[in-house]
């Protein structure tokens, strides 16, 4: 958890939360369409699987220094701690992008 102390201290400051981070762009959409997906049933394992990988990949990219690379080898807290940071910070710049 050492690792990811300065990770998740750096996220509220951010220089200005409205803009998009580096990295979030092609699976934005796949991610609204999974997530438009989901609310109509369950869904099956191949597109559960790639909805999962880009919900992990659109909330990532909001958390500054923890990359794909880095998500394979943090530990299951600490990969909950950055999955809520990243999701948190997603909905804030949800907020700002999508009024």
């Amino acid at each position: 958890m050492k690792f990811l102390v300065p990770v998740l201290a750096a996220c509220p400051a951010l220089a200005d939360a409205c803009a998009a981070p580096p990295g979030l762009g092609p699976p934005l959409s796949t991610y609204y369409a999974c997530e438009a997906a989901a609310q109509t049933g369950p869904l099956g394992a191949e597109t559960a699987d790639r909805c999962s990988r880009v919900f992990i990949a659109v909330k990532l990219a909001f958390v500054p220094g923890v990359g794909p690379a880095d998500w394979v080898g943090l530990s299951g807290a600490e990969r909950a701690a950055v999955n809520a940071a990243g999701y948190r910070a997603f909905k804030d710049w949800e907020g700002c992008a999508r009024p």
